[in-house]
């Protein structure tokens, strides 16, 4: 068993890891993973699978913030250096990583603007890594929090997105095996918060109308669809379902 986490005991919040080799019975030295104390290292997340353990972070020896990983290839004895995942211009931060032989994936918050779900993977246990992808593409909305788990080499990816209400809702995506892309089965969940429901013939120039999967319309025809009458966040003012009747 393997477990990282965030400490103070340096009087910076540095990654810390220990292992327990008898399913939790006992348990390992800490040792410190981050190795630049004059910065901070935040909210690690760890995978383990075939020998290989895989640990990622948000570091603030870079500005804005930026997701750092490093590993070990002997259950957790030795650890390689920290590798630096991300190089953007608006941080990027709350990790989460799932891994199955070789095969390693990495999810992460990045702010453009408004916050993006994010992934690149590695094929060779994290020594070479592909390029940037973004997995979610509504730019006035928030996707945050990031969570991933893997089935065989399906990779299942949940994450709070903020399109539907102001509230959030909970949207999904896979990757399934020898994929190179995650296909959205997006479903959110049901919600107490009723959006204001409006009928309209025409709607004021420059409103912006998305149907209900998220994507933005330029010229809505009869039907239901979401308007957003204003840029930022979605709040109950200015997010609200209308139906439209021609």
């Amino acid at each position: 068993m393997h477990l990282a986490w965030r400490d103070w005991r340096d009087h910076s919040f540095e990654v810390y890891y220990k292992r327990s080799t008898d399913y939790g019975g006992s348990w390992g030295e800490d040792k410190r993973l981050s190795g630049d104390i004059a910065n901070g290292s935040y909210d690690p997340c760890i995978a383990a699978d075939s020998g290989i353990v895989h640990v990622v972070w948000w570091d603030t020896r870079a500005t804005p913030y930026e997701i750092y990983y490093k590993n070990s290839t002997d259950e957790g004895v030795t650890w390689g250096d920290d590798i630096r995942l991300t190089n953007d211009t608006t941080g990027s931060y709350n990790t989460t990583v799932v891994a199955r032989g070789a095969a390693v994936h990495v999810m992460w918050e990045a702010l453009y603007n408004t916050s993006y779900v994010m992934y690149k993977f590695s094929t060779d246990g994290g020594a070479t890594w592909s390029t940037d992808t973004a997995l979610t593409v509504t730019p006035d909305y928030w996707s945050v929090s990031p969570c991933a788990a893997m089935d065989g080499n399906d990779v299942h990816l949940i994450w709070t997105d903020f399109r539907d209400s102001e509230y959030g809702e909970i949207y999904y995506k896979r990757k399934q095996a020898a994929g190179a892309g995650l296909e959205q089965k997006h479903q959110p969940q049901a919600s107490s918060h009723k959006l204001r429901t409006t009928v309209v013939r025409s709607l004021p120039a420059g409103t912006t109308v998305f149907d209900a999967m998220g994507r933005r319309v330029v010229s809505p025809k009869s039907g239901v669809y979401f308007v957003r009458a204003v840029s930022g966040r979605p709040s109950a003012a200015s997010c609200y379902r209308v139906v439209i009747q021609r």
